[in-house]
């Protein structure tokens, strides 16, 4: 029995022989053995034996769902169906008609493949259908329909079942969460202690001002795995202490449960670190993964920004436009950081700082509201699509109105927050008095804001060679060559 067409080296099979598609699919295979599938293809082989057709292929499309809500792609039965539109199979058998489709949508696809092809067969386990006659697509169409029935029953099941799960508070299963292990046997999470340590020092870092890059790094270079053993990320450090797992709170479909499971951060933490995420004025290392903070700030004679590259192992400043700019890094910026100590000394930079720095207090109440108004929106949401046990869901058109009126206040929230932040480049909390000294600590984004805040921008002339910008270390020589444009 063949599982190709026939080469041109063997003999040509005669008008009688029908080339057939073997489909077979299982929706959860979950010890990915394929034994559903391995039966399934024993039955259809069998069937196409004893109808003396000779398979072509096997498509497989093990631990797929069909159903309505699944949107998983199904590899296999495209292939099929190309094969089908290319004309190299006669026939298609599969173990039953809602192991091809569960979907009526689907079935009519098929259909017209399979008219356009010529391919009038459909065989099953449980009977064959002639997709040349009336009488044969509508038996299709009926199991297809009584399939997708079935289905749609299934899923309403599931969905029941999984709102149980969250009013209950459980675990809804799906990876580990970073700071919990899930107890063998019981659908039930317990603090990793060790995991909890690290989770409560992010929380802090990031209220702190670290940037959540930074705090990947060190989390790195410390050797401390994340979840799954791997390395950490930015993303990683934000979705561990914003999640809603360390707050024990267990979220499905937009409405918000107790869990039965003990929070490692407290709520309001919890909330404040929500918050400063959506923040739409917080900013995590702007500009781009550089980790210099004067690259945007200097520029060229000819008006292009500098770059910064390494030459015989020193930071050097150069221009890709014009090239004739090549400064060494290091007095360059020894330099301008003493103009921007001095700079944020001066009386009239802090009558400046004063009059643009933003209302911390209206900052606050402004965030303070946002969140309030998102926790609305989440009940709102429950009691739409997700109500109590025994209670009716919201009406579509109040639903719609309530929710349609808290996104305008939301708005309006976000736009004076972004009015406020751009109403100063510098982020709240920097004490000027003690900058000096807080310089090298300060995390990269705070650097930018600094910089951005007092200068304009900065033009470094060009020096001649490279090797010549040594003497350039002394103020006076430097203030020849560097141009500053202060902002304020």
């Amino acid at each position: 029995m063949f599982d190709r067409p026939p080469s041109r080296s063997e003999p040509m099979p005669t008008l009688a022989t029908i080339f057939v598609a073997i489909y077979v699919r299982i929706s959860k295979d979950a010890q990915a053995r394929g034994l559903g599938v391995r039966d399934q293809e024993q039955d259809c082989r069998r069937l196409a034996e004893r109808l003396g057709w000779i398979v072509y292929r096997v498509f497989v499309d093990n631990d797929i769902r069909a159903a309505k809500y699944s949107n998983k792609p199904r590899p296999a039965y495209l292939e099929m169906l190309q094969a089908m539109r290319d004309g190299v199979v006669q026939a298609v058998v599969c173990w039953d008609v809602y192991r091809l489709v569960r979907q009526p949508k689907e079935l009519e696809e098929f259909l017209d493949i399979a008219e356009a092809s010529g391919i009038t067969r459909l065989g099953t386990v449980s009977g064959d259908y002639d997709l040349s006659t009336p009488e044969g697509r509508f038996q299709a169409r009926l199991w297809a329909n009584i399939a997708a029935n079935e289905s749609e029953k299934t899923s309403q099941r599931h969905r029941r079942r999984q709102l149980q799960i969250a009013v209950d508070g459980l675990p809804n299963g799906g990876q580990r969460r970073y700071g919990y292990r899930h107890i063998a046997g019981e659908n039930r999470l317990e603090v990793v202690p060790a995991e909890a340590v690290v989770v409560r020092e992010i929380a802090a870092r990031v209220l702190a001002g670290e940037t959540i890059s930074l705090i990947a790094r060190d989390l790195n270079r410390r050797g401390i795995p994340a979840a799954k053993g791997g390395k950490w990320f930015p993303n990683t450090v934000r979705n561990v202490v914003s999640g809603d797992t360390v707050a024990g709170i267990r979220a499905h479909r937009g409405a918000v449960y107790p869990a039965q499971w003990k929070p490692i951060l407290d709520r309001s933490t919890h909330d404040a670190l929500v918050l400063l995420f959506q923040d739409p004025s917080r900013r995590f290392n702007p500009g781009g993964p550089t980790k210099h903070p004067w690259v945007r700030t200097l520029f060229c004679p000819c008006t292009a920004k500098l770059h910064v590259r390494y030459t015989n192992g020193q930071k050097t400043y150069f221009c890709q436009t014009c090239g004739k700019v090549n400064r060494l890094a290091a007095p360059v910026e020894a330099y301008l950081e003493g103009v921007l100590f001095e700079r944020t000394k001066h009386p009239e930079f802090r009558a400046s700082l004063m009059e643009n720095m933003p209302d911390s207090e209206e900052h606050a109440a402004l965030r303070q509201q946002r969140a309030a108004i998102d926790i609305q929106r989440k009940e709102l949401g429950a009691a739409r699509f997700a109500p109590p046990p025994g209670r009716e869901p919201l009406a579509d058109d109040v639903y719609q109105f309530s929710a349609a009126r808290l996104d305008a206040n939301l708005q309006a929230i976000d736009r004076r927050l972004q009015e406020i932040a751009a109403r100063s480049a510098m982020p709240l909390g920097v004490d000027f008095d003690d900058l000096e000294d807080e310089w090298e600590g300060l995390p990269l984004h705070t650097k930018r804001r600094i910089l951005e805040f007092v200068f304009r921008r900065v033009v470094l002339l060009p020096t001649g060679r490279l090797g010549r910008a040594e003497r350039y270390r002394d103020p006076e020589l430097l203030e020849a060559t560097i141009r500053v444009e202060l902002a304020r």
